[in-house]
C-alpha cells in the first residue's frame, strides 16, 4: 500500500498525480493500493483542482491537519509505503525512490506466520 500525501497547491500536487500514475500498473488492483491524502492547505481549491488530477485512487482529506501533523507531512509531500504484512517498510521517502521501493514490496510474498501478520 502506497499513502502519499498531497496538496492542490503549485508543485506539491504534482507528487500525487505522478505517483497515482507510476504506482498504479505495478500490481493489479487486488494486490496493490493507492491512497492520496490532501493536507489541510489550499481546501478552498480542492473542488476545482482535484478533477484536473484524475488521480483514480481514493482520496482523503485531513481537513483540520490532525493526521499530517501526526505523520509531519503537513508542509511537504511524503509517501509511505506498507508491506504485505502490514508494516510500515518505507517512511517519509520522496517520489523518486517510491517505484523502486513498491518494486521491492511486490517482490515479496505475504507471510502468514510473520510476527508483523499475527
Amino acid at each position: 500500500m502506497l499513502i502519499q500525501t498531497f496538496t492542490t497547491r503549485g508543485s506539491s500536487r504534482g507528487p500525487a498525480a505522478r505517483l497515482a500514475k507510476t504506482i498504479k500498473p505495478l500490481a493489479d488492483e487486488s494486490d496493490f493500493v493507492t491512497i492520496a491524502v490532501h493536507t489541510p492547505e489550499d481546501l478552498d481549491r480542492i473542488d476545482t483542482l482535484l478533477p484536473r488530477l484524475k488521480l483514480d485512487v481514493p482520496v482523503l482529506v485531513d481537513e483540520k491537519g490532525e493526521w499530517c501533523d501526526s505523520v509531519g507531512a503537513f508542509k511537504r509531500p511524503i509517501a509511505y509505503l506498507i508491506d504485505r504484512q502490514g508494516t510500515v517498510r518505507y517512511a517519509s521517502i520522496s517520489a523518486r525512490n517510491v517505484e523502486d521501493a513498491a518494486q521491492k514490496l511486490l517482490a515479496e510474498k505475504y507471510d502468514a506466520n510473520s510476527p508483523a501478520s499475527q
